[in-house]
């Protein structure tokens, strides 16, 4: 960041190097580290985080086979039509929030994430209780 807003101050000040050509000075320029790649399931956690979309990969394009082999439906493809009907999904969770019914029964919304997009689903008492961790960020099951 200093070297951006010394670059930036020098260029508005109009006033050239000491012999008239803008000389870059190599002591001047930005020196990265060489670092090793993160590991896939990091690097999308962390775009995911910062930019809140996957951009590089998702982390369900290694499972792409599977999820066409047992007929799991892409977000962007169910349609109000298919109400009441039985799919199959696949997500990512990306977010929950609990709540408490009338009745005093848990439910949840759970944020999920496939490739097609970022969608909502309801998931009641018996099946929060059933599969407790499946609806955890960051669970495998």
């Amino acid at each position: 960041m200093r070297l951006a807003n010394t670059s930036a101050q020098e260029r508005d000040s109009g006033q050239k190097a000491l012999f008239g050509a803008a000389a870059e000075d190599d002591s001047a320029r930005l020196r990265l580290p060489d670092t090793l790649d993160w590991p896939i399931m990091d690097r999308l956690t962390n775009e995911f985080e910062a930019v809140g979309s996957y951009l590089s990969a998702h982390p369900l394009d290694a499972y792409s086979g599977q999820l066409r082999r047992l007929r799991v439906t892409p977000a962007n493809e169910i349609t109000p039509r298919m109400a009441g009907a039985a799919l199959n999904i696949a997500g990512v969770v990306i977010g929950r929030q609990e709540r408490t019914s009338a009745k005093g029964n848990r439910f949840a919304f759970v944020q999920l994430s496939d490739m097609s997009g970022v969608y909502e689903i309801v998931v009641f008492s018996k099946s929060l209780r059933a599969r407790e961790n499946c609806w955890r960020r960051a669970s495998a099951c």
